[in-house]
């Protein structure tokens, strides 16, 4: 299937009902397993263009950015797929561990290794999902004219799943202007 998919990005594997069931429930956006949220007016505004274009169209305003967040947003997206349905195998999981006799200790190992094992995937998924979301802010954030402190205090902050950024992120540009501010009324006060 990975094969498949490599070689026409378009193909998606098919799977039985049941698994799209389960993969295709919804999520609310603040788990994180919904999926990526769309670009912020205050982000979009940013960019090289300026508040006005991003006010009508809050998407990347350069081609080459706007492929790789469209690629980004479907590898999140995918991710996000991956936990929900890594979700539901947990539960059946746990529901088929409790169906075990007491002496049917075999059966009980190899759902808790299977447990385990899903455990490490959950980290693995959540990393993959965290660097879409960073990449994405790095993608936009490469599209603006703040200088290289600021996007650097931008990319620190961390992820909130319904944001690309902090919501944090205008008190940062605030804090940072006024600082410049009151350094540049400090230089001219002792000339």
């Amino acid at each position: 299937m990975l094969r498949t998919a490599w070689k026409k990005l378009s193909q998606k594997p098919q799977f039985n009902a049941g698994c799209r069931q389960s993969a295709n429930a919804h999520y609310p956006k603040e788990t994180g397993l919904g999926v990526i949220p769309p670009v912020e007016q205050k982000c979009a505004s940013w960019t090289t263009l300026g508040p006005a274009y991003a006010s009508a169209n809050p998407r990347c305003p350069k081609k080459e950015c706007a492929k790789t967040d469209h690629l980004i947003s479907q590898s999140f997206n995918a991710t996000a797929h991956a936990a929900r349905t890594g979700n539901a195998l947990t539960i059946l999981l746990a529901s088929l561990r409790k169906t075990f006799s007491a002496e049917d200790q075999d059966s009980r190992n190899l759902v808790d290794s299977a447990l385990a094992a899903h455990s490490q995937l959950t980290r693995d998924v959540k990393d993959a999902m965290s660097s879409a979301e960073l990449c994405r802010s790095q993608v936009w954030l490469a599209q603006t004219s703040l200088p290289e402190t600021i996007r650097n205090k931008l990319m620190n902050l961390p992820v909130i799943p319904s944001h690309v950024f902090n919501s944090d992120s205008q008190e940062v540009l605030d804090r940072t202007e006024r600082s410049i501010t009151m350094r540049e009324a400090v230089q001219r006060a002792s000339r």
